[in-house]
């Protein structure tokens, strides 16, 4: 019998790089210095899981209050206790919105 063995995932920016923030898809206006960076991740098919994260987080937005990043996030925690999202901001208010996943 094959011995089974848990794997955790340390997942590296769970928000793709603020792609999944509304950043790009909300008609905000992003840095042009972290768009370049995220060219791979602003590809249709990228986009597409954002809107659909957006469409999401609107259609849940009465009854949860919770935001584009918040869905991502609470999608990556529901995966189970292997799966650990590095999240990082650069202000508090980024850190609590992200916080406030764990109650999706």
């Amino acid at each position: 019998m094959a011995e089974q063995h848990d794997l955790g995932v340390m997942a590296w920016a769970p928000l793709a790089g603020g792609v999944l923030t509304a950043k790009y898809t909300r008609g905000s206006t992003p840095d042009t210095r972290r768009a370049a960076r995220n060219e791979g991740r602003l590809s249709e098919a990228g986009l597409a899981v954002a809107r659909a994260v957006d469409e999401l987080a609107d259609e849940h937005a009465d009854e949860h209050g919770a935001c584009s990043n918040q869905v991502a996030l609470a999608w990556m925690l529901a995966r189970g206790y292997r799966y650990v999202p590095i999240v990082g901001a650069r202000r508090l208010a980024q850190i609590e919105d992200s916080l406030a996943a764990t109650g999706l």
